[in-house]
């Protein structure tokens, strides 16, 4: 049975669905840039910087975890699955039935997927080294699962262009919200070291840029049904200001920002200057907190809220996302000194 308890026309099924979106969000992104640095660095192993770059890919089973337990937590509490709606105010319809039935579908491949994942750990716990060295698998297997995943709960079950936007408009969530919050957490990890700040600075520009190729998936599958469900709603306007919002993040992001972190590298691993170091980090919260809403904003399919109300609930997701990696950044442990004696 669905969820039915509702306020300005959000059911609790949906915030339920939101955090199993979120999760496999999570797990996906972290396993598609977790696999691309380790393996980078079994090609290189040569190269005296491959230990940051497999250090960092290490460091990625933190939101890979992260996004396991969301998804199991939402996916215990939830009893049915809704079709994910579209994100910029589009809205299709989707059957109960339909959703019903490909949750209970899913039941043997959670099962396939937990096995794997539990042959993972056990090889982390009994065999470490060889975990390591076999990294880059791991995280390849869990990004192809969390891709069927995703495709999975996107099915209507006849090939056409309307299942084409539901598949464009879950995918790209990996490559825009997932790897915002990768960005986010890179940022923040290298941040209290100069080596670190060296190596992760250099791939924010390519970051950056498949999270515009992510934007262009997504409005390439609203061009496919946006006549046919297109609905001049407030939310609907709320999405094209965030979206706009996200176009000017991301230029800045791609362009000046990086081109100036990536400057002060290059001047031999100076300290960024605080103004660009607080841009950034402004910068990376507003793309979090602009792709968090949409992705949520997306799953309440009768929401009542006014233009002005999601503003004020946009703006208040800022702020706190504003203390939190405030919070994040006083309490982050240093490096391993390691890192430093291997420049």
């Amino acid at each position: 049975m669905f969820l039915t308890n509702s306020m300005f026309g959000i059911e609790l099924s949906e915030l339920f669905l939101f955090a199993r979106q979120l999760g496999l969000v999570l797990i996906g992104a972290a396993s598609l840039w977790g696999f691309v640095l380790t393996r980078w660095t079994r090609h290189r192993s040569f190269e005296k910087d491959c230990l940051v770059y497999d250090w960092i890919g290490a460091k990625l089973l933190l939101p890979f975890f992260m996004g396991v337990a969301a998804t199991l937590l939402s996916w215990v509490l939830l009893t049915s699955f809704n079709l994910a709606k579209a994100h910029e105010g589009i809205i299709l319809a989707s059957s109960q039935n339909l959703a019903t039935q490909q949750g209970e579908a899913a039941g043997p491949f959670l099962f396939i997927w937990l096995l794997v994942l539990f042959f993972g750990l056990l090889l982390k716990k009994m065999r470490p080294a060889s975990f390591s060295q076999n990294m880059e698998w791991f995280y390849g297997v869990h990004f192809l699962f969390a891709l069927f995943f995703m495709s999975f709960f996107a099915w209507t079950g006849e090939w056409n262009k309307e299942q084409l936007f539901y598949l464009g408009h879950s995918i790209h969530s990996i490559f825009t919200l997932g790897t915002v919050l990768i960005l986010d957490f890179l940022f923040i990890t290298s941040k209290f070291s100069a080596i670190l700040k060296q190596h992760v600075y250099p791939l924010f520009p390519t970051l950056s840029k498949v999270i515009l190729v992510g934007l262009g998936i997504d409005f390439i599958s609203v061009a496919l049904v946006f006549n046919e469900a297109i609905q001049l709603t407030p939310k609907f306007f709320f999405m094209q200001t965030i979206i706009g919002i996200l176009i000017i993040n991301g230029v800045l992001l791609a362009g000046p920002l990086s081109r100036r972190m990536l400057h002060s590298q290059k001047e031999g691993g100076k300290r960024i200057s605080l103004s660009w170091e607080k841009i950034g980090g402004i910068a990376g919260i507003i793309s979090v907190a602009s792709w968090s809403t949409v992705t949520l904003v997306d799953f309440f399919a009768n929401l009542t809220l006014t233009y002005i109300q999601l503003l004020v609930f946009y703006l208040v997701l800022v702020l706190v996302l504003y203390l939190g990696h405030t919070l994040m950044e006083r309490f982050q442990e240093k490096v391993p000194a390691f890192l430093e004696h291997n420049r």
